[in-house]
């Protein structure tokens, strides 16, 4: 399962790299990639912060929390997909 995770992470900063690449200027290039990865680590950090205390609290049920924010990022690359196709 974490070697299928590899793969899903990695084509998610790909896609992240390469839509910067697309729409930043070249002088705001490094400000972009600093701020793309402070807030991933802030929402990996606060997710890795909750989950434990979530687990003990409801159990397996926690995992439904996750395939709801699994199915909130799919609504958010949706909706990014069709504005970037607007432009």
């Amino acid at each position: 399962m974490n070697f299928l995770h590899c793969f899903t992470f990695a084509s998610a900063h790909v896609g992240a790299m390469f839509y910067l690449f697309r729409n930043i200027p070249s002088t705001q290039a490094g400000t972009a990639q600093s701020l793309y990865t402070t807030a991933q680590c802030i929402g990996f950090g606060l997710v890795w912060a909750f989950s434990g205390a979530l687990y003990e609290a409801v159990g397996g049920s926690a995992f439904l929390v996750m395939a709801a924010m699994a199915a909130a990022g799919a609504v958010a690359a949706l909706s990014l997909s069709r504005l970037a196709t607007n432009c």
